[in-house]
């Protein structure tokens, strides 16, 4: 229990408890990611997001909890090669199905690119929603 709760110290989760879609996210990365969910939930896609604050020890009982709680799961990085979301999986963390929203550079993401990139991978429901939630 002790590990749990020192685990969700490294951890913060934003957005609607019953969110169908989940991002996780760290470092500068989490405050677009944050302001994208807020837009998208507020659209009508409920989205949560968990920011991580420390990647080794991997709070990976957190994390876990999370994936578990959202029926999709995006992780979003900068980073060219996805490290982030392949350290995720290599501590154990199941992301069979998650998406990636990765790329390169120095410039960091905004939520207007990062709510682009969800709109391009998710089912025609959802994007149905986004683009009526999302527009004006």
């Amino acid at each position: 229990m002790d590990l749990v709760v020192e685990e969700m110290e490294w951890v913060h989760r934003s957005g609607p408890e019953a969110a169908r879609l989940g991002m996780i996210a760290w470092g500068s990365t989490s405050g677009a990611v944050r302001e994208a969910a807020a837009r998208m939930t507020e659209a009508g896609l409920p989205t949560a997001v968990l920011s991580v604050e420390l990647l080794s020890p991997l709070p990976t009982t957190a994390i876990r909890e999370f994936v578990g709680r959202v029926d999709e799961v995006v992780v979003v990085e900068l980073s060219f090669s996805g490290q982030f979301a392949r350290w995720l999986r290599a501590e154990g963390v199941d992301l069979e199905g998650a998406r990636t929203i990765n790329r390169g550079g120095g410039d960091p993401f905004t939520a207007e690119q990062i709510i682009q990139r969800v709109r391009e991978t998710q089912n025609e429901r959802d994007q149905e929603v986004l683009s009526k939630g999302l527009q004006g």
